[in-house]
């Protein structure tokens, strides 16, 4: 079993062999990690030899472009010394509980040694040599493959995750040097892209989903011709280009002996399989004949090297590709973007930008109109997958999806068109073949699943409800047969039913009825666990204990809490969300024709 396992994960992290950063010539020509002349041409923005860049797309010599321009950081040094308050700072936040090193030393070990400061001090420098020096400790050569499954009871190969446990002193070293340090120089330095809220401290992963509703609630407002694509990357953390990440440390400054460092114990790692029975006696490496790639799940810095990935990405963006462009009803703000993404989860837009021809009918303007958008998205979504690939990533173009806004006039009121009344295919090629793939379409009044969230292009909520109401039911069948105390009841609802499906509320706009409807099996399967009456008045079930309720959450009073810390951060932090809710309110403001703050209206009357 280990045997075969160790094949396919072979397999999968050999996948960007053929990519330009990782195969031949111009991954050859880098050395190991990025050391040898042809790097340096690189970075100090040298042309390189014709024979090295013949074969390349022209989204990998933009990337090349871009390496060798100096980014404008703030003025800090990058060093590679752990001090001991860091080691402490450090193994702080990491549970005991944590699994990690395969030579068995536990992390308590570490937590242990904080309280001594000369154990600390201790494993501070012991942590810091590798890196001043440029080796890398064989104990640190080793990492265990666990599989887990991505989805419940599925224990295909081909659907097993593979997580990396790594040695933790060499796991909390890699992040304190490469992924702490860097990671606060580019926020700091404001020069990572807008569209990415994974990997990065301050952002959440639900306001790329609330960016997306809000630009389906725009579309819709204006009338405008859209087209989206819910891009699928295939393993993303497994396929970085080792090669481009190191690329991307020395141009921040991190010092040529801790890049030498992490290269050795990446390219050198020896894996063990993890599994019910136990360590497999056979392992797997890297080879010269059958090299692998990747930083791996399990790997602080497998996030941290994915965000330098995707920074070069969106840097070498052709500028001139339409992308999503919104404009307030008083053309006083401006918000544009190529899309939203959390950490290889992507979402591109544009525009349509053709200017309607008074000669022409109305459906003839609108066709020109789908047209226009369906070649934009063409153009920007080849454009993405030639620049992931460059980077050893791909698309798995079967199970993108794309859809088409666009509308249908019947009797001076807007339908929205369907894949039928607006035809178009998207069709990409992935990687290096010249074949073309035909992209999923759906139609924009179907709901689909993002970032855990169910939206459509419609803002139609019956679906999403649906399923949040299923989540209910599911925990009430698993309550109600289950003796526990009032306490353990209470609990239970607040801890884990309320985050479950209070994560997508705030980007949701379900009625009051509704949110009774969702919530109604769990509430009369938890009002027993309470040894309350089901038939309580939910006012004394939903009250506050001030007042002599019981204070159980209801998903409204959720939704709506949800909603109002979204609305003020995002306009009070003015960023790009922030934007697009001042443009969608600009919108509905004209849309309601009142002089008076549509905000400021009585609800019922406007709902």
């Amino acid at each position: 079993m280990a045997k075969y396992i160790a094949k396919v994960n072979i397999k999968n992290y050999n996948q960007a062999n053929h990519t330009p950063f990782c195969g031949e010539p111009l991954g050859q020509a880098l050395g190991n990690y990025s050391e040898t002349p042809i790097a340096e041409r690189i970075l100090k923005g040298e042309k390189l030899p014709d024979s090295l860049t013949d074969s390349l797309m022209e989204e990998t010599i933009r990337m090349i472009e871009v390496l060798g321009i100096k980014p404008n950081l703030v003025d800090r040094k990058i060093t590679v010394d752990i001090t001991s308050e860091g080691f402490c700072s450090m193994y702080k936040v990491v549970k005991e509980n944590t699994s990690s090193s395969p030579s068995l030393c536990h992390v308590g070990h570490y937590k242990a040694a904080t309280k001594n400061p000369a154990l600390a001090k201790m494993y501070a420098d012991l942590m810091s040599l590798p890196y001043r020096e440029g080796f890398s400790p064989e104990r640190w050569k080793v990492v265990l493959d666990g599989m887990l499954p991505k989805e419940k009871n599925n224990w295909k190969i081909s659907r097993l995750r593979i997580i990396q446990l790594y040695e933790s002193d060499a796991n909390q070293s890699m992040r304190y040097i490469f992924a702490r340090q860097m990671g606060h120089l580019l926020e700091d330095s404001n020069i990572l892209p807008e569209m990415q809220f994974g990997s990065r401290p301050g952002k959440m992963s639900i306001s790329p989903v609330l960016q997306k509703v809000l630009t389906y609630d725009i579309a819709r407002q204006t009338k405008s011709v859209l087209g989206c694509l819910e891009n699928d990357a295939i393993s993303c953390y497994d396929r970085i280009s080792n090669k481009a990440g190191y690329l991307q440390c020395r141009r921040l400054g991190m010092p040529n002996n801790a890049i030498k460092s992490l290269a050795e114990t990446w390219s050198n790692m020896v894996h063990i399989i993890q599994t019910a029975y136990g360590r497999s006696q056979s392992t797997y490496r890297s080879t010269r004949k059958v090299p692998l790639y990747g930083a791996g799940q399990g790997s602080t810095n497998g996030p941290f090297f994915w965000l330098l990935i995707f920074w070069l990405m969106a840097e070498s963006l052709d500028s001139t590709l339409r992308t999503l462009l919104f404009i307030s009803a008083c053309a006083m703000v401006v918000a544009s973007r190529t899309g939203d993404a959390f950490v290889d989860d992507s979402h591109l837009g544009t525009t349509s930008a053709y200017v309607d021809d008074p000669s022409l009918s109305m459906e003839d303007n609108t066709r020109l109109h789908e047209l226009q958008g369906i070649g934009d998205l063409n153009r920007l979504a080849q454009h993405y997958e030639n620049l992931l690939w460059s980077n050893g990533g791909g698309l798995n173009i079967g199970k993108c999806l794309w859809c088409l806004i666009s509308w249908q006039w019947k009797n001076g009121r807007a339908y929205l068109a369907t894949i039928s009344q607006a035809p178009g295919a998207l069709k990409l090629t992935s990687g290096s073949s010249t074949h073309k793939e035909v992209v999923p379409r759906f139609q924009p009044t179907e709901t689909y699943r993002t970032l855990g969230v169910f939206i459509s292009g419609s803002g139609g909520t019956k679906k999403s409800m649906e399923i949040l109401r299923g989540r209910a039911s599911e925990f009430a069948g698993k309550i109600g047969p289950a003796p526990m105390t009032p306490v353990t009841a209470y609990f239970a609802f607040h801890l884990y039913f309320i985050p479950k499906i209070g994560y997508a509320l705030p980007v949701s706009t379900y009625s009051f009825k509704e949110c009774v409807y969702i919530q109604a099996p769990a509430l009369m399967a938890i009002l027993p666990k309470l040894k309350i009456n089901r038939s309580t008045a939910r006012s004394i079930v939903h009250g506050p204990k001030l007042y002599g309720g019981l204070q159980l959450k209801h998903t409204y009073c959720e939704q709506g809490n949800g909603q109002l810390r979204l609305f003020l951060g995002h306009l009070r932090n003015r960023d790009h969300t922030g934007e697009l809710i001042i443009i969608s309110m600009s919108h509905l403001q004209l849309i309601i024709g009142s002089t008076k703050l549509c905000m400021n209206l009585p609800f019922a009357k406007y709902a």
